[in-house]
């Protein structure tokens, strides 16, 4: 394109080459294939260096022998078939900005089909009513290169294959005289006088979805007859590099066919590609570029505007603007905003569709700002998806302290639970520990009482009889003096009253037995004996023995008569009697 100027960078061979082989490794070609890659590229460069020259017969000589050589291990070819090859046909390596353009062209118009146009057509399946945006639809300008009989290629190939002397100014006469009347065609003799000082002779102009390119007709035949000779693609075929080898068909060799020409074969494989395309479901990355120098944090406005422009982003935008910025299939659209309404939360029954109606409803959502569809929904408006988004973080803390709260309660019962265990095992442990104590205590006492009241003794010989009997008896002695001197004052006070209990009470009160185990206490009264001195007192009762015995009043109860005069008795209880005192009022 015209108007257009390369800016001179800095090159680092070395790292560029580093940057290359490590490309190569992120997508997996392994050694062989990047070898067999380099040798290619290897040929390349070399075949530049290969010098010709004319013999004195006339004929074409090759006069740098060592890069045949080198040409040949590169490419694993014969070195004689390939010398040959070369100096009975010349290659013209040249190319020209049409068939680039073309082929943008070709992906722009894939890009519309696939994306705006795809657009406005779901709408319509969808039953969304809508009015359509109108877009440039840049399949007016890929007719006018590809259209048979009538497009660019179409006269190129009828130009370069007719009798008689064709020429690139016949080529440029035919295209005035086929398209002069297209929209998007013009040539220095059709156009006028404004676009004659810009336009050569020799040049036509196409003005592209991405704006005019002035092409010259200048090499177009030649160029266009530029052909792979059999004689090359025979050698081509024999090469034992792989890519090389699989490049180049063999099947190619038997068809008597004349070859197609390059632009021919160019459309033909674009043809190919978009049918591959088609069949997909491409998604687009669009990359800008924001300057020149490759430098950060440097935009050119100017550029970016351009490639905005040209990469055919306005037209997706003033699709998106008319139509609906957001669509989602209903069950996507309720599995991520049902928390946002009672009715579906947490989990809806019915069909997607009514559960996203419950759901829009309970939002707030305006009939302006949304469309139901037969499989999805649409959202108009950008804000309204943020308010949504938006209500929907919010929702998302009072459902993450629900489930806090819930895991803390199932972690504080585990906790419970686990403590309990540990509890019971503790008490079940500390349980058989004390009964241990209690059995190995009356372990004991059994075997002290059973020596106590175990009365056998070894029967002696007669002469002993006696001396038998004297010793039994300090035996006996002696145990019960060694079993009292372990019982403490306290428990040889109960020993002596459970005693006294059993002479009175034993045989002669049905629930004895079970009292037996209790131990005596001094007093039942709940209240200090400082509080009881009115109730309290000291008698002295004389005895058969005339002897006076000193007994305390342990429990006394106050009962008042209901006679006229008023009297109150006191019923003493006392460790040896019961008393009667009566007290006039």
């Amino acid at each position: 394109m015209k108007g257009q100027c390369a800016r001179v960078s800095s090159i680092n061979d070395k790292s560029d080459w580093k940057n290359v082989r490590k490309a190569m490794s992120v997508i997996n070609f392994n050694d062989d294939d990047v070898e067999e890659l380099l040798s290619i590229v290897a040929s390349v460069l070399h075949l530049g260096n290969v010098q010709f020259a004319s013999d004195e017969q006339g004929n074409v000589q090759v006069t740098t022998e060592n890069q045949i050589k080198y040409l040949a291990r590169l490419l694993s070819v014969d070195s004689t078939l390939l010398r040959e090859s070369l100096i009975h046909k010349k290659i013209i390596a040249k190319g020209e900005e049409f068939c680039i353009n073309y082929c943008n062209e070709k992906l722009q118009q894939l890009f519309i089909e696939l994306t705006l146009k795809s657009e406005q057509d779901e709408y319509e399946s969808e039953g969304i009513a809508w009015e359509p945006v109108q877009y440039f639809n840049n399949k007016i300008i890929c007719d006018l290169v590809e259209e048979k009989f009538k497009g660019i290629i179409s006269i190129l190939d009828e130009e370069c294959l007719r009798p008689g002397d064709a020429t690139d100014m016949t080529f440029l006469e035919k295209l005035e005289e086929t398209v002069k009347n297209h929209p998007h065609f013009v040539t220095h003799k059709l156009g006028d006088q404004k676009t004659r000082k810009c336009l050569g002779r020799d040049e036509f102009r196409l003005l592209h979805y991405a704006g005019e390119v002035n092409y010259s007709v200048v090499g177009f035949l030649d160029k266009n007859n530029d052909l792979l000779f059999r004689n090359l693609k025979e050698v081509m075929c024999d090469s034992g590099n792989p890519i090389v080898h699989q490049c180049f068909d063999r099947s190619e060799l038997t068809d008597k066919k004349r070859p197609e020409t390059a632009a021919t074969q160019f459309k033909n494989s674009l043809a190919k590609l978009m049918e591959i395309l088609m069949s997909k479901e491409p998604s687009y990355v669009r990359c800008i570029k924001p300057n020149d120098a490759k430098q950060a944090a440097r935009f050119d406005e100017v550029l970016i505007r351009h490639q905005v422009k040209y990469l055919g982003l306005i037209e997706n935008v003033r699709v998106r603007r008319a139509g609906f910025a957001y669509r989602r299939k209903y069950e996507f659209f309720l599995q991520r905003y049902k928390s946002l309404c009672p009715e579906t939360w947490p989990n809806w029954d019915g069909r997607a569709m009514d559960g996203v109606a419950v759901l829009v409803k309970s939002l707030g959502y305006k009939p302006e700002e949304y469309k139901m569809g037969r499989t999805k929904i649409f959202i108009r408006f950008p804000k309204t998806l943020f308010a949504t988004e938006d209500a929907l973080e919010v929702r998302k803390q009072s459902i993450a302290t629900f489930l806090q709260s819930r895991w803390r309660g199932y972690h504080q019962r585990q906790k419970f639970l686990h403590m309990k265990h540990s509890a019971i095992k503790i008490q079940s442990w500390w349980r058989g520990t004390v009964d241990r104590r209690k059995a190995a205590k009356r372990k004991w006492a059994v075997s002290v009482i059973r020596s106590v009241l175990d009365k056998s003794w070894p029967v002696p010989p007669p002469s002993l009889r006696e001396a038998s009997e004297l010793l039994r008896e300090m035996c006996m002695k002696n145990m019960v003096w060694k079993y009292c001197r372990r019982i403490s004052p306290e428990w040889k006070q109960q020993l002596e009253q459970k005693v006294v209990a059993s002479e009175i009470f034993k045989d002669k009160k049905d629930n004895y037995p079970q009292s037996v185990p209790r131990l005596f206490i001094n007093t039942r009264l709940g209240i200090s004996v400082s509080s009881l001195s009115d109730n309290l007192f000291v008698i002295h009762v004389k005895c058969e023995d005339n002897k006076q015995k000193l007994f305390v009043i342990l429990e006394s109860e106050i009962v008042i008569s209901t006679t006229p005069i008023r009297t109150s008795r006191r019923l003493l209880f006392t460790n040896g009697s019961l008393y009667n005192r009566t007290c006039l009022h």
